[in-house]
């Protein structure tokens, strides 16, 4: 992952206050994770809350395929709030430090990662061998190579923590999920997130050897983060995004069928595919809620790791000010 701090902080310096900000532009990735900010997108909501709150703004919905094309977006200013895995969060918290000052706005989603294999000879993650490979969307750092080590040090002792590394390949979901399935090629594990994992439990002879919840507990898998300049500087703007979210995520507690059409329009699912969707939003491990958990378990393994240098003593360092009233942890 790269971080152009230092351009950063020149771009920032030379730029002109955020108050009279004409457009805001919001980042997302791919994923039913994601469906709260699928859900403001569609029914304006940042424009609903902003105007409620005096505010005439636009607001341009960018899609990135991976965490590290958009924190370079956030960093260099083309993007004002990024959603991403909460490792992504925690690396540019540790690396933008505190000119740059990337901290978390709130939580959007907690649910289980799921590593599926389809080799039946692997019953769990001591059975890899060299001629396995585990797809995951960036090696080393996504939410799942996290996990993946976090497994590895529980398993083969804390000093293996990265024993599972060499195995790991960086790639989309959809083309790992692709792979995995045709049966023919070296990827023989992907350790994904909704509603991928669920597509490939469908099929024959797919199988999980592990579940993050096993690891890490009920965790938040999806924030949204900002920079200090932006939250400092917006604070109306800032407001009216996470009035916003919140009201995303009611929506969808109180109306699924609804929720379920927006993410199948907007993402081009079939009817014949919607059932597995209202099925994974009716699992009680798969929640939306803005109240983050589990941030300093991976802040501290990932410290312990070398990964980032600074530590975080509570989960309120990574966060800005915007959510701590809620019971996170």
């Amino acid at each position: 992952m790269r971080f152009r701090i230092a351009l950063a902080a020149v771009v920032l310096a030379c730029s002109p206050a955020h108050a009279e900000k004409q457009e805001l532009v919001l980042a997302q990735q791919f994923g039913l994770a994601y469906l709260p900010l699928m859900v403001m997108q569609d029914q304006q909501l940042v424009e609903k809350h902003a105007q409620a709150a005096g505010i005439k703004v636009g607001v341009k919905w960018v899609h990135f395929a991976g965490g590290g094309a958009m924190n370079d977006a956030l960093i260099s200013g083309d993007v004002d709030i990024a959603a991403g895995g909460v490792p992504s969060l925690i690396l540019m918290w540790d690396k933008a430090g505190d000119q740059l000052g990337v901290k978390g706005l709130s939580a959007v989603n907690t649910s289980p990662l799921y590593l599926n294999v389809n080799n039946p000879a692997i019953t769990s993650i001591k059975d890899f061998t060299g001629n396995d490979k585990i797809a995951l969307t960036s090696a080393k750092v996504s939410s799942q190579a996290i996990i993946l080590q976090m497994a590895a040090a529980q398993t083969f002792g804390s000093e293996n923590y990265s024993a599972l590394d060499r195995l790991t390949v960086t790639m989309r979901h959809p083309d790992a999920m692709a792979l995995l399935l045709a049966k023919t090629g070296d990827i023989t594990a992907h350790f994904t997130s909704a509603p991928f994992q669920y597509e490939e439990l469908e099929q024959p002879g797919i199988k999980t050897i592990l579940n993050s919840k096993d690891v890490v507990g009920d965790a938040t898998f999806i924030v949204t983060y900002t920079t200090k300049s932006f939250y400092e500087a917006d604070p109306g703007l800032v407001s009216a995004y996470i009035g916003a979210l919140k009201e995303a995520i009611e929506l969808i507690k109180s109306n699924k069928s609804q929720a379920i059409e927006i993410y199948a329009r907007l993402m081009k699912v079939a009817v014949k595919d919607q059932p597995l969707i209202e099925k994974i939003l009716n699992n009680p491990d798969f929640t939306f809620s803005v109240t983050p958990r589990g941030l300093t378990k991976y802040a501290n393994f990932m410290r312990s790791t070398g990964l980032i240098k600074h530590a975080a003593e509570s989960w309120r360092d990574l966060l800005f000010p915007a959510v701590w009233n809620s019971n996170g942890d």
